[in-house]
């Protein structure tokens, strides 16, 4: 993951900022708890032979990884946001 300068973060983050739900649900469910559980399911049939995969645990786990990716993007959100405050703030003196 790369980080932009302050400017350029300032820019995208007035634009991303706008729609939280989306953020979250984009950054959260869509580019980190879903990648994180399709290797877990492969790591959990190929590596440890679990070969037990089943419906009723492919919705569970979908559903635990949906909550930890929600959570997973409040929490870049508020940590854009916490930096946003303090780039705006220290460039309206």
């Amino acid at each position: 993951m790369f980080k932009l300068n302050d400017t350029d973060f300032i820019h995208v983050w007035q634009v991303l900022r706008k729609n939280k739900f989306l953020f979250v649900f984009r950054n959260g469910c869509l580019n980190w708890a879903m990648p994180a559980y399709l290797i877990a399911l492969i790591f959990s049939a190929a590596i440890w032979n679990d070969n037990s995969i089943t419906f009723q645990r492919l919705v569970i786990g979908a559903i635990v990884f949906i909550f930890a990716g929600l959570a997973m993007g409040l929490m870049l959100y508020a940590t854009n946001e916490k930096r946003f405050a303090k780039l705006t703030s220290t460039n309206s003196k």
